[in-house]
Parts: structure tokens; sequence; C-alpha cells
């Protein structure tokens, strides 16, 4: 166990080096596309750190396709904002083929963690019907829930389609004017 922490802890500390010293080791390391350095890199929080960098461009030249490779095997070991990210990532196509129904499977992973803007996304995605059958009632749950931890726009959407069903389902208004009204 001993050897395992240590791992972590040295992938931590090399995080805290100054900026120029951190990227100068990542492309030196990153010569010709190698993701070797990310393949040695076990522990999901310093995968989902180094993700964030390249998905944001910070410390390093932004990468989407290495950010999602990143979040992708932190994601695999439960990490909850890595999940949700590579679930963005799928659901607008940034650094992977958009493909809504993987964008689904990791919203819901996190989502079941507890990410509020996770079951957002979960709920938009059964709202509209995408990579799911529309189905407004689990939209309506997974609002609620984010609403809960206090994301308003969930808050709002939920309160917009309770108010649609209430009043016996008028149906909404075609996709372009809705997208303007009803905005994530």
């Amino acid at each position: 166990m001993g050897g395992a922490v240590s791992i972590v802890k040295d992938q931590a500390a090399s995080l805290d080096k100054p900026k120029i010293t951190r990227t100068k080791e990542i492309e030196k390391n990153t010569v010709n596309g190698s993701f070797g350095y990310i393949n040695n890199i076990s522990s999901p929080l310093v995968l989902y750190a180094i993700g964030v960098k390249y998905d944001l461009g910070v410390d390093v030249p932004a990468d989407l396709i290495r950010a999602a490779r990143c979040y992708r095997r932190a994601a695999e070991q439960g990490h909850a904002m890595a999940q949700f990210n590579l679930g963005s990532m799928y659901n607008h196509g940034r650094g992977v083929e958009n493909d809504n129904v993987e964008a689904v499977r990791w919203y819901r992973e996190a989502a079941n963690q507890g990410v509020p803007n996770a079951q957002c996304s979960l709920g938009h995605m059964y709202f509209e019907g995408m990579g799911v059958e529309k189905n407004w009632e689990e939209a309506v749950i997974w609002f609620r829930l984010s609403a809960a931890q206090g994301n308003r726009r969930a808050a709002d959407a939920a309160r917009f389609i309770t108010a649609r069903t209430q009043a016996k389902m008028i149906p909404l208004p075609n996709r372009q004017s809705h997208s303007a009204s009803f905005k994530y």
C-alpha cells in the first residue's frame, strides 16, 4: 500500500511545481503525440486535473483529444467530475465524436454520484430525447435533484415542464423558438 500512496503523492507534488517546469516536463513527455506519461498515471484525481489542463489550455496547449483520454481514464475509475466532463464532450462533440448515447451514459454515472450539473444535463437529455427516449417525467426528476442542490436553471426547467404538463400537455413551440426561451 505504501508504494501506491507514494506514487500518488509524487504525482500530486508534480502539480505543485512552477508552471514553466511542469509545462516543459509535459512537452518533453509528449513528443510526437505520445501519451506515454499519461499512461503511467493511475490516480483518477491526477488524470482529471491533467484533463482539465488540456481541456482549458492551462499551462499546456489546449488539446481536446488528450483531455478526453484523461477524463475517460479517470471516469472509468469513478471520478464524478471526469464523468460529467466526458459526458459533456460526447454531448457537444468536443475531442470525441458526438454521441448522445455515450453522453447520457457518463452524465448518468456522474448524476448518480450527486453532481448537480450532470443531473441537470441528464434532465435536458430526457427533455429533448437526446440519446434516450424523450421522457418529461424522468427529466423533471433529474431537474429537481439538481435544483435541490441550488441549480437555478434546473429549477426553471422543472417549473417549465411542470407548468406544461399541468396545462394538459400543451405542445412546445418548434425547436428554434424553444431554444431561445430555454437555454443551458
